[in-house]
């Protein structure tokens, strides 16, 4: 609830009409990639109106937030160029998704390793999986992947395929935080009874 909580309000997630969450509902690969393109704040900038992948017209909706998740190599295809955008985004490809997303790509050595088990290592070793329960990608389990994704620093391969921290203009390190919070705070959290 205290994810849910935060990512609405920092407009990565939202909810049912009917003012639900469905936290049990499993998300589907389209929607992982509309997620994943909001929680880095580039939303805006996913405008595309076609795709690369054929299998999109069973998801218009979602084809600017899959080319540009694409073409930041955070997602990929199921081959025979589909992306099968209603299929239900698997544990793995979920990890996957946020550890690119943070920029752990291929073009990183140290991610030059077997898929899943190299997304899955870094995925533990940055505590995406903490309080996961259920150990499924259901909505609930990846608000709590995201939100445990939102101050691990982002980061970058250079030309020699070194991974190095994103660092902003104020020195410190660049997180989806920074890029989602207007006023550039970090300091952003869940208030417990305690605090109020």
């Amino acid at each position: 609830e205290g994810a849910v909580n935060v990512l609405s309000a920092l407009k990565v997630v939202d909810g049912f009409t009917d003012g639900t969450y469905k936290p049990e509902q499993t998300v589907t690969r389209a929607q992982m990639a509309k997620l994943i393109v909001t929680a880095l704040g580039v939303a805006d900038y996913a405008t595309a109106k076609t795709s690369k992948y054929t299998d999109m017209g069973a998801a218009t909706w979602a084809i600017p937030y899959v080319e540009y998740a694409s073409n930041l190599n955070i997602v990929n295809g199921v081959g025979n160029n589909k992306f099968n955008p209603n299929g239900l985004v698997t544990y793995e490809q979920a990890a996957t998704m946020i550890v690119r997303a943070l920029g752990y790509t291929d073009q990183c050595k140290e991610m030059n390793g077997t898929w899943p088990a190299i997304y899955i290592q870094k995925a533990m070793a940055l505590n995406i999986f903490e309080d996961v329960v259920n150990g499924g990608a259901n909505r609930g389990d990846v608000a709590i992947m995201l939100y445990n994704a939102l101050n691990v620093p982002e980061v970058y391969a250079d030309n020699d395929g070194q991974t190095n921290k994103k660092v902003g203009s104020d020195g410190g390190y660049v997180t989806m935080m920074d890029t989602l919070n207007v006023n550039g705070s970090t300091l952003y959290k869940i208030v417990t009874d305690a605090d109020a």
